[in-house]
């Protein structure tokens, strides 16, 4: 049975290709780029701004973390930013409704939100990570799990994820809604929950505290591994008739993947200073969960995003299907001219 559960905010804790990069818009030109929310799953997005790669590209990037897609895909329509950087499952939604928008670039391209689960809750199912994926999902039967907040990506992955094992996550399991990573974190830690579906750092920092292991990645799961997870979203007319700022910006973002890719080690000082409250050792091991998620020059395929709409359809986000060929709803044509890392 579904139960909505409201929990306390004192639940908290503390707590690619290679070319010649072309010159830029002329300094003084703003763009105001928008985030769904603050989070390593967007490292790419802090890699681009902490080496400086949009002053680099002759950007002036005012830059804004907001309260989630509610607040970004209206600014975004509204002319209010320029470019957003949201979920897949965001993106889709908003194309549902046929809403004139154009996703320019993958910025992770694998889900990397993974299945938290607490060590007590293994023992008396007898399984470990180390089991078959089969028998850890059908252990999930009477589990405890928070979804996230309600007809978030989490929830709509986690129902998803719970009929893998052949459950009805209206029977199967009780689904708990709570806000935000910290409390997520809180309530397994308080025995609230059973599990979470977070991402890194969330998973390390539980298993660091001795409160959880991360039981299921979701790149074990193939639909998920083939999925584009984060995007960055322009308005149509916008890549239209700026088609070269949307160049620009896709770029830089793009050669964060890439130093992601090429430079962990690196990447995890540059990251360091956005999450002062991650340890360097929790850190690490993120960074290097995260690496595997992320695409060379940010490019996506048609394949990741059928699997984004499948997953959403199964998992009733969507009423109907969102056309995934190349050039609807999404494209790489402004995936260009990245010089190599340096």
């Amino acid at each position: 049975m579904v139960k909505l559960i409201a929990l306390v905010a004192t639940l908290a804790v503390g707590g690619g290709g290679v070319g010649t990069a072309s010159a830029g818009p002329a300094p003084e030109q703003k763009i105001r780029m928008l985030q769904v929310s603050h989070g390593l799953s967007f490292a790419p997005s802090y890699i681009a701004r902490g080496k400086g790669y949009f002053q680099e590209e002759g950007i002036a990037l005012d830059f804004k973390i907001v309260g989630g897609e509610r607040v970004a895909q209206p600014a975004l329509m509204a002319n209010e930013a320029e470019a957003i950087v949201t979920s897949s499952n965001g993106f889709v939604t908003m194309a549902s409704k046929e809403l004139q928008v154009l996703a320019v670039q993958g910025t992770v391209n694998s889900l990397t939100t993974n299945l938290t689960m607490s060590p007590r809750f293994l023992q008396e199912r007898k399984v470990s990570r180390q089991s078959p994926l089969a028998e850890r999902l059908a252990a999930l039967r009477g589990a405890r799990l928070s979804g996230g907040t309600v007809g978030s990506a989490l929830h709509r992955y986690i129902i998803w994820i719970v009929k893998q094992g052949g459950l009805d996550p209206e029977r199967d399991v009780t689904l708990t809604f709570i806000a935000g990573g910290p409390p997520q974190m809180a309530a397994l830690k308080a025995g609230h929950v059973d599990g979470f579906l977070l991402s890194p750092p969330s998973g390390e920092q539980a298993e660091a505290d001795g409160y959880g292991q991360v039981f299921i990645h979701a790149v074990e799961i193939p639909e998920f591994k083939t999925f584009v997870h984060e995007v960055v979203a322009v308005r149509r007319e916008y890549a239209r008739e700026q088609a070269s700022t949307v160049d620009w910006i896709v770029r830089a973002m793009s050669r964060g993947n890439n130093f992601l890719i090429e430079r962990p080690a690196e990447a995890k000082q540059v990251l360091q200073p956005f999450f002062p409250h991650i340890s360097p050792r929790i850190m690490s091991v993120s960074v290097d969960a995260i690496k595997e998620t992320i695409a060379r020059d940010g490019r996506m395929t048609e394949a990741e995003w059928r699997n984004v709409v499948r997953i959403l359809m199964e998992s009733g986000a969507i009423p109907r299907p969102v056309e995934t060929r190349e050039g609807v709803w999404w494209t790489n044509a402004h995936i260009k001219g990245i010089p190599p890392v340096r």
